[in-house]
Parts: C-alpha cells; sequence; structure tokens
C-alpha cells in the first residue's frame, strides 16, 4: 500500500506544486494534481465533490475516475502517453512539463515525468510500477541520456527475498496447473483473484488453456470496457469476457474473496454442474525464493479443504517490479535522490528502503545524507576562499573510522584558512626529520635527539566499540619517497616535545624536514628544519614550498592542520566515555543483570588505569570510586552537615535543577511546564550523547535569527536536524518524534559542542524563556565564528 505521507506524494519543480496520488492532502497552494492508476490505495480522499484544482491523468484512469468517482469532467485533464504538457510559471519561473509514461502495472497505469522549463532538473514518479524489461527500454528511449535528479520510487517489494519471477513465466505456471487440475477433475471450477483492474493477463493464461469464457459481474465488466479490454478475444475466437456463467469454467473474483467457506458457496451455487473448485491467488507475496526456484510450478502450495473439494494456490504473479527489477531501474537512472513511496512512513522505513540503493545513488543532493556535506553544496559553503573541501572537513570523521581522507593537492599552510588561524594551533613544539624513507617524532623529554619511524602519515584507528586498534599509514601507504614503511607502536605517537597536556588534540601530516613550534598564546609558527638527518635537497618550512625533485614533491604532502575544537570534542568524548562506562555498568549491577566480584572489580578498574589512551592524550586517569564507599562519603557528609540544613538536590546545581521551583527571572514566562530533574529516559540519552559517535557538520539561522539549526551526522550514517527555537528544541529524528522533547542529537548540541554540563536544568526541558536561549545563541555563534558555516 502507497505510503501516507506528503513528503511521498509532493513533487516541487519550476516553481509550481504538483500532488502525486495523495488527494487526502489537498492544500491551497496547490491546483495541480496527478493520479497514476486507478487503485484503491492511490485514490483516498478522492469523491465526486473534489474542487481542489486539476486532476492529471491517463485517458484510462480519466474514464474510471469520472465514472466510477463521479468527478466532475470539467476536474480532468486526459493526458496521451508519450505527449508532454506544459505549466507557465509563477512568480518568475520558468513552469514546468509533464509527461506521462507506461508504468506496466495494470491498464491505464502511467510513471510521471516532471521537467523544469529552463534547465535539466528532471523527477520520475513511478506511482505502481513493474520495472519489467519492456517498461525500462521505453523509459530509456524517452530519457535519451538525461540525468534522473529524483526518483519517486515504488518500494513495494523492496526486500532481497523478493526476486520472483516474470509475469510470463508465472502465467505460465498457472497454465501448468490449470493442465494439471483438469486432469485430476474435468468437472472443475477455477476462479481467478483480482482487483477492481489489473491481473487480466494472469485470468487471461487460465482461460487459454480451457478455452473457455470468463464469467465477471456487471461492474467489473463496466470496470473492463472503460479500461480498453472489452473487446478482447481467446485465440479460438471466443470472446474473453461474459456476465453469463452459463458455459463459462472460470470466474473472476475479488483477491480477498477466496476463503474456503466462500468458495464452497460458489460451487453449490452451480447446482452440481462442477464437482470442484480451483482458486489462483496471484501475489508476490506468495513467493518462497528456494523452493519456486528449484521446483517451479510444483513448489506453488496448495490448501485444501471440504474434503479436497475446494483448493486454493498461490502463484507468484506481480504487477509490482521485484526486488531485481528495482535495482535494474535503479542502476539505469542513477538519481541523485530516491524517495521511497511505500513502507515508508516512518524515518526508520524510509531509510531501509533506500539502503538498498545507496549503490546507485548520487547523495550529493541529499540532505539527509553525509556525502551532501563532503562534496555537495553543504561542503562548498564552509570554503570561503575557495579551498578544496577534502582540506577542511574530514579530519574527525578520518580519526574515528581509522582512516586518512586528505588529499595530496599542494596546497601551503599559509593558504589554508585552518593553518593559518591561531585557535587551530595547539600548544607545544613537534618535529618531523629524516631521510627519504623516515618520518622523525620528537622525544617527550624535550631534548634534541629524535626518535625516527618509517611512517609518513601516522593515524589512530578507533574501532566500532570505541577502542584504540592499530595505527599505521594513510591511505597513500607509502612515506612520500615511495617505500611502504612499518607502523610505529601506538605508546610512541602524537608525543609533544614540551611536557604537559596534550589538550588539543591535534593531528598534522607534514613532509619530512618539517619543525614548527607553538608559543604559549598560541601565536605564530616559528619553522625550522627538524634536527637529525635532514633530506638533501633543501629545508622545507610552512612558507615556501619545498625545493625537491618534481617526482618526490609530487609524492609529499603539504602541512595540513584539523579543527583543534573539533578534537577537543573529540578528546573530551573518550574521557567522558571511562566514565559513561562505569555508570553503565554500576546500573546494570544495580537491576542484577551483571554480577562482579570483588576480585573482577578490582581487576576492571586496574585494566582502565592501565588504558593506553588516557596516557597517549597525557590525561590523568581519575580514581572511580566503588558505589558503596561513594554511599558511604554521601551518609557521612549528610551527618557532618548543620541540623536542618536542606538535603542535597539529586541532580547537583545548574541553575535550580533538582529544587522543584524555576530558576527563570521574573518577568518571563516559560511555553511549557518546568521539569524539575531529568527523567530515567533523558539520563539515558545524555548518556548515549557522549558514548555515541555524533558529529556536528553545520549551522545556520533560522527564524529571523531568533532560533538556530544544526546539522548533526548521526551514529548510523545519518543526517539529522536540530533546532534550538525559542518554543524549545527541535529534531528530526525518529526518537525525538515520539514526543518526548529530548533525544540524543539535542543533547550531543547542548553538552557537546556548547559544553553544558550535566547537571543543567536547560538540557531536558521542553521550552527555554529568552534568559536561557539567548547565551546558548552567542555561545554557538562565537564557537562556529558565525552562523551559515
Amino acid at each position: 500500500m502507497a505510503a501516507r505521507t506528503e513528503e511521498a506524494k509532493l513533487v516541487c519543480i519550476g516553481g509550481l506544486r504538483f500532488i502525486v496520488d495523495g488527494f487526502q492532502f489537498q492544500r491551497k497552494d496547490v491546483q495541480h494534481y496527478v493520479l497514476t492508476h486507478f487503485h484503491g490505495d492511490h485514490t483516498i480522499g478522492l469523491t465526486r465533490g473534489f474542487c481542489a484544482g486539476t486532476i492529471y491523468c491517463s485517458e484510462v484512469t480519466a474514464a474510471l475516475v469520472k465514472e466510477l468517482i463521479g468527478v466532475d469532467e470539467g476536474r480532468l485533464r486526459a493526458l496521451p502517453l508519450g505527449e508532454a504538457l506544459e505549466f507557465p510559471g509563477v512568480g518568475g519561473a520558468d513552469g514546468a512539463r509533464i509527461t506521462l509514461l507506461d508504468a506496466d502495472h495494470c491498464p491505464g497505469s502511467a510513471i510521471v515525468a516532471f521537467e523544469a522549463i529552463g534547465s535539466s532538473r528532471l523527477v520520475l514518479h513511478t506511482g505502481d510500477c513493474r520495472a519489467s524489461p519492456r517498461m525500462r527500454e521505453g523509459l530509456e528511449r524517452w530519457l535519451a541520456g538525461r540525468q534522473v535528479e529524483e526518483l519517486f520510487l515504488d518500494t513495494t517489494y523492496c526486500g532481497k527475498r523478493w526476486n520472483f519471477v516474470a509475469q510470463e513465466v508465472a502465467c505460465e505456471w498457472l497454465r501448468e496447473l490449470t493442465r494439471r487440475e483438469a486432469a485430476r477433475e474435468p468437472r472443475t471450477l477455477f476462479v481467478v483473484g483480482a482487483y477492481q483492474i489489473g491481473k487480466e493477463r494472469a485470468v487471461r493464461a487460465v482461460a487459454e488453456v480451457l478455452d473457455s469464457s470468463v464469467y465477471v459481474d456487471e461492474r467489473r465488466w463496466r470496470v473492463l470496457r472503460l479500461a480498453g479490454w472489452g473487446d478482447e478475444r481467446l485465440p479460438s475466437g471466443k470472446p474473453l469476457w461474459s456476465i453469463d456463467k452459463e458455459g463459462c469454467s472460470v470466474w473472476m473474483c475479488a483477491l480477498g474473496g477466496l476463503a474456503h467457506d466462500t468458495l464452497a458457496h460458489f460451487l453449490k451455487s452451480t447446482k452440481g454442474a462442477f464437482e470442484a473448485i480451483v482458486a489462483f491467488r496471484p501475489t508476490g507475496w506468495v513467493w518462497t525464493p528456494k523452493r519456486m526456484m528449484e521446483s517451479g510450478s510444483a513448489a506453488c502450495r496448495v490448501w485444501t479443504e471440504n474434503s479436497g473439494a475446494t483448493r486454493v494456490y498461490g502463484v507468484p504473479y506481480s504487477e509490482h517490479s521485484s526486488y531485481t527489477e528495482l535495482q535494474a531501474l535503479a542502476a539505469m537512472l542513477r538519481p541523485k535522490r530516491i524517495v521511497p513511496t511505500v513502507n515508508s512512513e516512518t524515518q526508520s522505513g524510509k531509510e531501509r528502503m533506500v539502503s538498498h540503493f545507496l549503490g546507485f545513488v548520487d547523495l550529493r543532493a541529499d540532505r539527509e545524507r553525509m556525502d551532501h556535506y563532503l562534496f555537495g553544496t553543504a561542503a562548498g559553503d564552509r570554503t570561503d576562499d575557495g579551498a578544496d573541501v577534502d582540506d577542511l572537513l574530514v579530519d574527525v570523521l578520518a580519526l574515528s573510522a581509522g582512516t586518512h581522507s586528505g588529499t595530496s593537492a599542494a596546497s601551503s599552510s599559509s593558504s589554508s584558512p585552518i593553518a593559518s588561524t591561531p585557535s587551530t594551533r595547539s600548544r607545544g613544539s613537534y618535529s618531523w626529520g629524516g631521510s627519504s624513507s623516515s618520518t622523525a617524532m620528537p622525544s617527550t623529554s624535550g631534548s634534541p635527539s629524535v626518535a625516527s619511524y618509517a611512517c609518513h602519515q601516522p593515524i589512530i584507528g578507533v574501532d566500532d566499540d570505541d577502542d584504540v586498534v592499530a595505527c599505521g599509514c594513510s591511505a597513500g601507504g607509502t612515506d612520500g619517497y615511495g617505500s611502504r614503511p612499518e607502523p610505529p607502536s601506538l605508546g610512541s605517537l602524537w608525543q609533544p616535545v614540551t611536557p604537559g597536556r596534550w589538550g588539543a588534540g591535534v593531528l598534522r601530516s607534514l613532509s619530512p624536514g618539517i619543525s614548527f613550534e607553538l608559543d604559549d598564546n598560541d601565536g605564530a609558527v616559528a619553522s625550522t628544519a627538524a634536527p637529525g638527518p635532514a633530506p638533501a635537497a633543501a629545508t622545507v618550512t610552512p612558507q615556501m614550498a619545498p625545493a625537491k625533485p618534481a617526482a618526490a614533491a609530487a609524492a609529499t604532502e603539504e602541512l595540513r592542520c584539523v579543527d583543534v575544537e573539533q578534537q577537543r570534542r573529540l578528546l573530551r568524548y573518550y574521557e567522558a566515555l571511562s566514565r559513561t562506562r562505569t555508570a553503565k555498568a554500576e546500573a546494570l549491577r544495580s537491576k542484577g543483570k551483571v554480577k562482579l566480584s570483588r576480585k573482577e572489580r578490582a581487576a576492571a578498574a586496574a585494566a582502565k588505569a592501565a588504558s593506553p589512551l588516557p596516557r597517549l592524550l597525557g590525561a590523568e586517569v581519575a580514581k572511580v570510586e566503588s558505589s558503596k564507599a561513594a554511599a558511604k562519603g554521601t551518609k557521612r557528609k549528610r551527618k557532618d552537615g548543620p541540623k536542618g540544613a536542606p538535603k542535597a538536590a539529586k541532580t547537583g546545581g545548574g541553575g535550580g535543577a533538582g529544587s522543584g521551583k524555576d530558576p527563570k527571572p521574573p518577568g518571563e514566562r516559560r511555553p511549557a511546564r518546568f521539569v524539575p530533574r531529568p527523567s530515567a529516559r533523558v539520563r539515558e540519552r545524555i548518556e548515549r550523547a557522549f558514548s555515541h559517535r555524533l558529529y556536528f557538520l553545520a549551522s545556520r539561522d533560522i527564524e529571523d535569527g531568533n532560533g538556530v539549526q544544526l546539522d548533526v551526522l548521526g551514529s548510523t550514517g545519518n543526517v539529522y536536524n536540530v533546532k534550538l527555537l525559542p518554543g524549545g528544541s527541535e529534531c528530526s529524528c525518529l526518537d525525538f518524534a515520539k514526543g518526548s522533547g529530548v533525544c540524543k542529537h539535542v543533547l550531543f548540541v547542548m553538552l557537546r559542542i556548547l559544553s553544558l554540563p550535566r547537571d543543567d536544568h536547560r538540557l531536558w526541558q521542553t521550552a527555554l524563556v529568552p534568559s536561557e536561549l539567548t547565551p546558548l545563541l552567542e555561545r554557538l555563534r562565537a564557537a562556529t565564528g558565525g552562523l551559515g558555516s
């Protein structure tokens, strides 16, 4: 059944809006409605009193709508297949044209092609379709090599198991089963289920074997005549259809009317003319891949009742596309975006449908996908000075994925806005030097001596469990001079020359022979040649290009820096991860799911203290106090406190958190009820905000400057839109849509971008007052250097 969502119905092109098969979504700003075919799930909301605009459809569909629904003929515009109809633009737009193409679904069904006049934009809405080779060939001829920007696709059978056979094969199976049953009992009545329009080919296959006309009731006969099937004849010359049961051994009835008691009633109504009745259910849902691929029609299951007098077969005849045909259609069209029109009512359902076609789709135009921010227009917006997008964006993602996605394009540090901005440099001194096959790393003691490692672009790998794994070279796989180095040990990588904590967490990829230092105020960089053996050609500094041979210079990457703020957030994430895992373990133990002995708890604490990641980052490992000791300490504090003093709040401070009193200033009114403390659900999502891999991509002003929209990359690879508004936060994820008002993406913005403490009451509020929202917006603008980034 078609999805009952406006997203799967609304097409905007050429300054115009069209609604396709969505009469329940009638709008005042839409005057153009398109009906792809005459099936009940596509005509929901269409009544005889329709007056919202004009309906555009095929000639067969227009006749059915007029005769069976009673829509005014003046509201219908019948279009021949293949002929374009142009619409003038509104408000200076050039307008659009639509063309109906054969969908190979049922009589009168059509694919709708929308073209923007004056541009190359092309949108296809398949309605319901069977993407058979015949249908694809006709569509390919019409496209003539043009690019499809958006494809609204019928995803009824979008699953790998629904790889059923072609209609021609299914019709042959129907013939085989008919011959078999007729041989078993010659006096057998055959019944074929069908919709009010459609399945006519399956019925004809059965009738041809028996050389019998097909009995249909008056309403179906009327539909068949309007659909152009009324004059069909059998090879013997007999008419295919009849409204008289006499002499007809094949009946056509509703697909849902094949219950055994109904069939027994049909058999009884023949008054002994037939001894048995066999019904066929032609639908793709009866497909069983292994059995039917091996045995053909013999694998079609039969349900028998009434002592064998009533028998029902399921035959995989479908007028929707199989999974293989859907893949072939997507591969042929290569659209920039796919909108599933079936099984896509929820965000998870939509993502599940689209995931089957990611290999055939150019995702740069889809704002819900990462490619839009890496390679699409959003990525281009971030490079104000024309710098390469790949040089500015992907470093945090590369760190988490264990790959380095930087390019080898020659760009000096002075030409890169990241490398030349003081805020992107970290405090400390680092030096690289060495011969043609080594990169030197400084020692932690700060002495001039260096350790030589055979690694050109060392990286830190992080597995799916957020644990540090192997370190090695970048995707290039060489050290810049043609040799493939061995990766150094984890503990020896990224050590600052000056003692102290490496709080900035910056990864830099340098050409051999570069040394740079940063003063305590993150001032200018003083570049010198690194101690130790250096290339004989020249001394390299960030301000001058290396005077090396052309072949060596082409293989050597220039100075490249990562956004320090992103790396700091990543560092805080790993620091918080050790705390959140401990909290999760304590929560599980309190529920009785995990029971650890004292020795096991001590061993776990020792293992955590010995973890290489905190030492690698220069972080101090804090002792995790046991829950029992913490409880004792709390009791002792309460006893030692002054008599009559109020008890401590459960959730700590944060401007009234846990006190039950709204901390808003007098005169301001909160749009929603004040929530004094976080619920268990909110606390769980706070942990997710720290433990899941989430990334901030872009932000921009909305609502006349009274709010902000941020694009956040989720842990599943989807991009969600988080809005901070006076009326409350919003997010486009499914979890937020459940009505809680809080999700991990909103909390990610609050906690890891705006750096609010965990006990800040603003985290779990469904609405903020101006005095609470304004500082957040100012802090966000300061952190991102202005919105629109």
